[in-house]
């Protein structure tokens, strides 16, 4: 009986406790933690390439790929037995930036920013199947709820590719504003945020239409965008002034407006929330820490070092 109630207990978790992974730039390494509410435990850290920029988490949770700026290369860590598994170039594959794994774990996206392009990589064998032309310098990629299209978001083009997965076919670009980079699926899936950096704006598009129902002007420099658990405020990063800025998506009241913000580190960039909603955690390569906001209290309960630049974070239940 213990048993079962042992196994009932972490049933759809990966591990025993969550982690976060965090990039730690200057490094070249990521770092794991073990996460239990507002403390975080460094578990290991593990070298890859050279600037690491961008991570992606597989479905399963057991496995992240680790975009290496400099190094152009991707590095995938399995995060079961803490080690790169693989390590994966092509010669497109020019300081790859954003990357996303699909809904059914067999792909991993990956934009090539100076390549001008996203390479696709078969996770089964961990090699690059297709060659994808884009917009100029890309930089994000996401996927729709089933898997069937992908957008990547191209910055100095200021557009969106939309791109059928099967055929590999741009079926569509989205006009958007002055370097679109962060993008950020609803969870019910039928809109798609855009983070319009040099602008200081979100776009929502409807995923079915593909039309821009609104931009939002925000929080300087919108670097992250995360919906609350509850599906009615959406959080954004902003790194120009080091805040975090609260949009109301509740029907009644201030729809689609942002109603707050709150003072954060210097130079944030990036956030990742708990399972439970409770908590953002949030890096900064201005202080190169992690620090965990408490979103119940509104304030920074705890704080945690990696390495040095710190970038992305992910969050693995």
């Amino acid at each position: 009986m213990m048993l079962l109630a042992f196994m009932a207990l972490f049933a759809g978790n990966v591990f025993a406790e969550p982690r976060v992974v965090v990039v730690n730039r200057e490094d070249a390494t990521i770092t794991v933690l073990r996460v239990q509410g507002a403390s975080l435990r460094p578990l290991k850290t593990i070298a890859v390439g050279k600037t690491p920029r961008e991570m992606c988490l597989a479905p399963d949770g057991k496995r992240v790929y680790v975009s290496n700026g400099d190094g152009n290369s991707i590095s995938a860590v399995d995060l079961t037995k803490l080690e790169v598994v693989a390590t994966i170039t092509h010669p497109k594959l020019i300081f790859p930036e954003g990357c996303g794994v699909s809904p059914d774990g067999g792909e991993v996206w990956i934009t090539s920013a100076r390549g001008n392009c996203a390479l696709v990589v078969e996770t089964a064998s961990n090699t690059i199947t297709r060659e994808i032309a884009t917009g100029a310098t890309p930089r994000r990629v996401m996927f729709n709820a089933d898997g069937s299209t992908v957008f990547i978001s191209n910055a100095k083009g200021n557009t969106v590719s939309v791109i059928d997965r099967k055929s590999g076919k741009v079926s569509k670009t989205l006009p958007m504003g002055h370097e679109p980079r962060q993008m950020t699926l609803s969870p019910d899936g039928k809109q798609l945020l855009v983070g319009n950096i040099e602008d200081d704006t979100i776009a929502f598009v409807d995923v079915k239409t593909l039309a821009t129902e609104k931009v939002l002007g925000v929080t300087p420099s919108p670097q992250r965008m995360v919906y609350s658990k509850t599906g009615d405020m959406i959080y954004v990063l902003g790194r120009l002034r080091g805040e975090l800025g609260f949009v109301s998506l509740r029907a009644s009241g201030e729809f689609r407006r942002m109603i707050h913000s709150m003072p954060l580190m210097p130079s944030p960039w990036s956030m990742a929330l708990s399972a439970d909603g409770d908590f953002l955690y949030i890096t900064s390569n201005g202080d190169d820490r992690i620090s965990v906001l408490d979103l119940r209290l509104m304030k920074i309960a705890g704080t945690a070092t990696a390495g040095k630049d710190l970038g992305d974070i992910v969050y693995v239940p």
